[in-house]
């Protein structure tokens, strides 16, 4: 589960089973009154096979702060999907190489000004740098590929 405090929203994702053949993460209000509730506000579907535990992450827009972006791997696929909560679309897919594993894990970074976020791998920590590319067709917002850590420790 990921949360955003600045706008009382969480993140759970949900395996696939019998009743819901996909992967499932499900973006919700919180309200916190007397009697605290829930409401959702979206469903991104993922793929339909999940080995390992995968978490995804609800992260801050880089260049927007009225909306955030979901961050999850999707392993029957291979990749990772960020979705933007602006108009709900899938923003972008990245595949992961077959070799570094499935993603297990994502989170957002910030060095030196530039936003990053990483996508874990059990042998890879591959890190996207976000960047506004304009061109005289469009301008687009993405994550782009910069860095590849082999041989990730664990402690």
């Amino acid at each position: 589960m990921s949360y955003n405090y600045d706008k009382s929203q969480f993140l759970t994702s949900y395996r696939p089973g019998s009743k819901f053949p996909k992967e499932r993460h499900t973006l919700m209000n919180l309200f916190l009154t007397d009697a605290p509730s829930a409401e959702v506000v979206c469903t991104f579907d993922g793929g339909t096979t999940q080995h390992f535990r995968s978490r995804s992450c609800l992260i801050n827009c880089p260049d927007d702060d009225n909306h955030l972006l979901v961050c999850a791997g999707d392993q029957s696929n291979n990749v990772f999907r960020i979705w933007t909560t602006s108009d709900m679309s899938q923003l972008q897919v990245y595949e992961s190489k077959k070799e570094a594993g499935p993603i297990i894990a994502m989170g957002p970074h910030r060095a030196g000004g530039v936003d990053y976020i990483c996508a874990l791998t059990n042998q890879r920590l591959n890190q996207y740098k976000w960047l506004i590319s304009k061109s005289h067709f469009d301008s687009a917002r993405k994550f782009y590929y910069c860095h590849n850590f082999r041989k990730v420790v664990y402690y």
